[in-house]
């Protein structure tokens, strides 16, 4: 029975392949099960892959290795979304909008991206450094008002959305109206029912 309940709990941690954009990475692993795999190789799409190995790249510079993969892996009509992501991030983060660009809600003050902790260095520079990267030409126009808001709220700021939100009324309290009665009422109440009970009795 011990080695049916084991079997059946290695049965249940197992699990099928997820498809990857970078497709299946291909390293060592502890043991036929391991599924761990870092973010950056376990997206599903090209945008979602560039905001994982921007975020570490942002982070940390010695990351621009993963940069370069991404970047190699890259179709033209790929290039030319992350490029176009990539200007709209670089205009916002030059503080040509309104947006908060600064970290104050984390440990330390940084910049802001995708609510991590502080990031070293200039984002604007990193950005150019990954468009460097890509070689790929694109004009460079003034971004629409709704470019700007989706790239803020999809790579620098996902909360950002349910701030914007209108706030829902809030809902009126079980004892809601009690809490407006005064000290004579409740003594008059509390009375009232002691009354009631004495005559009973």
């Amino acid at each position: 029975m011990k080695k049916i309940i084991q079997e059946w709990k290695k049965w249940m941690m197992e699990t099928a392949p997820t498809e990857k954009w970078a497709g299946q990475p291909e390293y060592k692993r502890n043991n036929p099960h391991d599924r761990a795999t870092p973010d950056t190789l376990r997206q599903k799409d090209m945008r979602s892959t560039l905001k994982a190995v921007l975020k570490n790249f942002m982070y940390n510079s010695q990351a621009f290795g993963q940069v370069e993969s991404f970047v190699a892996k890259l179709s033209d009509d790929e290039k030319a979304k992350a490029v176009k992501d990539l200007h709209v991030m670089r205009y916002i983060y030059m503080g040509r909008t309104p947006y908060e660009i600064m970290d104050t809600d984390n440990v330390g003050t940084g910049i802001i991206f995708d609510d991590s902790p502080k990031v070293a260095g200039s984002p604007v520079e990193k950005i150019d450094a990954v468009l460097q990267d890509l070689d790929f030409q694109m004009e460079q126009s003034v971004p629409s008002d709704a470019d700007l808001e989706e790239v803020y709220i999809y790579y620098i700021k996902p909360n950002y959305q349910a701030a914007m939100e209108p706030q829902q009324p809030k809902k009126a309290g079980k004892f809601a109206s009690q809490m407006g009665w005064s000290a004579d009422k409740l003594a008059q109440m509390n009375k009232d029912l002691w009354l009631k009970n004495k005559r009973k009795k």
